[in-house]
């Protein structure tokens, strides 16, 4: 039998194994490994919030007073950002924080596939965003949201062009969204996964001075994992500092 040699694991956790496969009208909606990693956090972020608030206190405990530090700072970076009237909008962006922080957190143990490092899945967080945000800006202006495209004193033989140059611009801008989350998550990731795979390497190929010489990728996964925590929570809130940026050039179009 010939011999098969395998990518590194760096390279491997990112594949998409299929585990239900599913096809409606020609259309694969397979259950995925990254299926399965959504919808373990959506099951633990429900039960997680359930288990803080079922019992609401005034003086709360730990678990009502860890919710509602989370909740106050997405609120407090929603109306700072959008404004006061972008208060009705606070439940979705703050969805979107939980999602995508707990997401990539679980994902960082060796039980589950970080969601976040595929494109498709944050290109269509980025898409549903936009999706939202125009529809909140045309509730809340009316065919007048569309004014943001012509900015007032454009030059009549001048404005076929400027509508087409911010449109393109506005367009860009869940690619950019989906895109910097994404890329951050996956070379995060494969940093880590990488010293992993030296480690192993060294242990394979050198034996038992392998263990010793191992000690230092091992360390350094340490560093990197710590590194990788933190830039989950910045990506997490730049990703709602955005949203809440593009929500305030749609509600307050004029």
């Amino acid at each position: 039998m010939a011999y098969e040699p395998k990518a590194p694991y760096a390279i491997r956790q990112f594949e998409v194994e299929i585990w239900i496969p599913l096809k409606v009208f020609g259309l694969d909606i397979s259950f995925t490994n990254v299926s399965s990693a959504m919808l373990t956090t959506v099951i633990v972020v429900s039960a997680y919030f359930w288990l803080a608030m079922r019992r609401p206190a005034i003086v709360p405990n730990r678990l009502q007073a860890s919710v509602e530090i989370i909740y106050n700072f997405v609120a407090k970076t929603v109306i700072d950002t959008a404004g006061p009237q972008a208060k009705d909008h606070i439940p979705f962006v703050f969805s979107l924080f939980v999602f995508i922080l707990f997401g990539t957190l679980i994902g960082l143990s060796p039980m589950k596939e970080t969601f976040t490092t595929h494109l498709i899945i944050t290109a269509a967080l980025a898409l549903f965003v936009f999706v939202y945000i125009i529809e909140a800006g045309l509730r809340q202006n009316g065919t007048w949201f569309f004014r943001q495209f012509l900015p007032e004193g454009t030059p009549f033989w001048l404005a076929p062009l400027i509508v087409l140059v911010e449109l393109v611009s506005y367009l860009a801008k869940p690619i950019t969204l989906g895109v910097r989350l994404f890329a951050n998550m996956f070379a995060g990731h494969m940093l880590i996964k990488l010293f992993g795979d030296f480690a192993a390497m060294m242990v394979d190929r050198l034996g038992p001075v392998g263990i010793v010489a191992a000690m230092a990728p091992v360390a350094m996964m340490v560093v990197f994992f710590a590194f990788e925590v933190m830039v989950v929570l910045i990506q997490s809130y730049i990703f709602i500092l955005l949203t809440s940026v593009y929500l305030r050039s749609a509600i307050q179009a004029h």
